[in-house]
């Protein structure tokens, strides 16, 4: 994920021992670029997979506990998640409002 970088503002003291962050937003933005390949580039964790199994359960889910039935009241409330779309206003949009106010001044 790449994140929007503020204004390059160099600190006042600037610390021997500090983060590669600090040295990401310390630096003017032409050597961003190779500091972060040395961040990105930094090994946290190395994983070893030793084996992969699949556990069973030791008894089958019993019936009734297979299907989870909602409460009459989870039934009736709205579902609470609205999707929306935001369009940006177009180039065209404005120059039609732009040509009927100049047409408006006009009379």
């Amino acid at each position: 994920m790449v994140m929007p970088m503020a204004p390059f503002r160099p600190m006042a003291n600037p610390k021997p021992s500090a983060s590669p962050l600090w040295m990401i937003l310390s630096h003017p933005p032409q050597t961003i670029y190779s500091t972060i390949h040395l961040v990105t580039n930094f090994k946290v964790m190395e994983i070893e997979i030793i084996s992969k199994e699949s556990i069973k359960p030791s008894s089958p889910t019993p019936h009734h506990l297979k299907t989870f039935e909602l409460s009459i009241l989870d039934q009736l409330v709205m579902d609470p998640y609205v999707t929306t779309r935001k369009m940006p206003i177009s180039d065209e949009t404005n120059l039609v409002t732009n040509d009927l106010k100049l047409v408006t001044k006009a009379f």
